[in-house]
């Protein structure tokens, strides 16, 4: 009897868990849980957060914000009026104002600064009313404007790093708790102003193993959650798990740190020594394609690019002073071409990207030395090369300049995005001009001569752009196919919207 109980209660359970909770697996685990402190690796923060507006379904759409005016320089911003943070607090203007002046604040330097320095005064109007004076024209201000808004009464009562801690938003899910290395969990918010989300519980699980990953979606302990490519075909024959393709503009590209390697013509050498279109086929599986800059998703320019010529390569290190030694690897000075190549042991795909790096520069006598090493075991700027990646659903303006710029050095600046120390006047020039006009067909001649610089000063060996294949729960539906950013983010996007099908 007991028995037959027990199996009772197990079946019950199952079936709560199943049609209640979203088990998501989750390769990030960052440190603050702040829209200040992160664009892009948090998972949470879309579910816990709105912005003025929002990306979905391939769109930039109002979210927070029910009308905006624009006259020159000044926006006019209309809030809604039936949005509520989690402790019941309604939102305001006032609300808005606050986080706008702690990301733009230069004393604070957060990470998500960049964005908010071509503001020159933000105004109340009333409570649900504000103002922005811009101090130039800022095309991509709609879209740094996704930022998280946060509480303006709780964070002055308990300061940031407390926040951090405990972070209240507006978005469909309540933070609840959080166990470090392991999950943090929320809760359907029920006066979410579109509606409460359908599936009443949300665990975010840190999974770093890719192969743990397909494990538990095939074992559902897991309901959805990015896979790497290798797994596709595995998934594929699965009857328990869906699976869809999402494009995206994230990129993968060999970071050279350019106190180390300030040769443009040697950085050149490696470039074509790379035969990209095979590492899409092998390493990607075909879901992807081959990168040459890292806005050709965004903007279009007639460049052309040569890829994939060895012997060109071999050339260049010849008309460098090197010469091929023992009919292996080229040596100048007495000294062996070679350098080391770092990347995090947890990316799969990463991983194998740099040893794919290392056999194709092998065949063009340089040895490369491949060390996968935990996040935080060692600096990404002081390193040799990285494989480093980078992407945004948003335009060419968001990102672009903040990862090229000198000014954005981290060497200098604490939350800088040039993590290689790269510095090229023309490249800066013309990527701070496109930002900042308005007028599309300058933007695009601006874009391409930033990009013409960057072809002839190359600051990464761009590799290849990422299509993200998302796995789920066969019976979890309303997941939404669309483009996705840097490390998938965004495929929760209308997580609102997402249920199970009884079946």
């Amino acid at each position: 009897m007991f028995k037959k109980l027990f199996f009772i209660f197990v079946l019950l359970f199952s079936c709560l868990n199943a049609k209640d909770v979203l088990v998501v697996g989750v390769e990030n685990e960052t440190e603050r849980l702040n829209p200040l402190y992160d664009e892009d690796h948090n998972v949470m923060l879309g579910l816990v957060f709105n912005g003025l507006f929002s990306y979905r379904n391939d769109t930039l759409e109002k979210d927070l914000v029910k009308d905006v005016k624009k006259d020159g320089l000044v926006y006019t911003f209309t809030l809604r009026d039936d949005v509520y943070f989690h402790d019941g607090a309604k939102l305001s203007s006032d609300d808005v104002i606050y986080t706008l002046n702690l990301a733009r604040d230069e004393k604070l330097n957060s990470e998500v600064l960049g964005n908010f320095l071509d503001i020159k005064e933000i105004s109340k109007i009333d409570d649900l009313s504000f103002k922005v004076t811009l101090k130039h024209p800022y095309p991509s201000f709609y879209e740094v404007l996704s930022l998280g808004i946060m509480p303006k009464h709780i964070v002055e009562k308990i300061g940031l790093d407390e926040f951090d801690k405990h972070p209240v938003g507006t978005g469909p899910y309540k933070f609840v708790e959080r166990k470090s290395g392991e999950y943090i969990k929320l809760v359907a918010n029920d006066k979410f102003y579109k509606h409460k989300a359908h599936i009443k519980e949300v665990i975010l699980k840190f999974i770093q193993d890719p192969n743990l990953v397909a494990l538990e979606l095939e074992n559902n302990k897991l309901d959805i959650s990015i896979v790497a490519p290798i797994f596709l075909d595995k998934l594929a024959k699965n009857n328990k798990v869906n699976y869809q393709i999402m494009p995206s503009n994230d990129y993968r590209a060999l970071m050279f740190n350019m106190k180390k390697f300030p040769n443009k013509d040697f950085r050149k050498a490696i470039d074509l020594a790379i035969c990209k279109e095979d590492l899409v086929k092998g390493i990607l599986n075909n879901l992807g394609s081959v990168a040459n800059n890292p806005i050709e998703k965004q903007v279009k320019t007639d460049i052309t690019y040569s890829t994939c010529n060895k012997d060109l390569a071999k050339q260049k290190l010849i008309d460098l002073g090197y010469t091929l030694k023992n009919n292996k690897f080229y040596d100048k000075d007495g000294k062996a071409l070679s350098f080391d190549i770092y990347t995090f042991n947890f990316d799969l795909l990463r991983t194998q990207m740099a040893y794919y790096i290392k056999q194709e520069l092998d065949k063009v006598g340089i040895s490369a030395n491949v060390y996968a090493k935990e996040h935080g075991s060692f600096e990404i700027d002081k390193v040799d090369s990285f494989l480093i990646g980078w992407g945004s659903v948003y335009g060419a303006d968001f990102y672009t300049y903040r990862v090229f710029s000198k000014e954005y050095d981290v060497e200098t600046n604490e939350n800088g995005l040039n993590y290689n120390h790269y510095d090229d006047a023309e490249v800066s020039k013309y990527l701070n001009l496109a930002r900042i006009t308005d007028n599309e067909k300058e933007k695009n001649e601006y874009y391409t001569k930033a990009m013409l610089a960057l072809k002839d000063n190359p600051p990464y060996v761009f590799l290849a752009y990422i299509d993200y294949v998302i796995a789920f729960n066969k019976n979890l539906k309303g997941v939404k196919n669309h483009a996705l950013g840097h490390h998938g983010n965004g495929y929760l996007y209308g997580i609102e919207d997402f249920y199970y099908e009884d079946k």
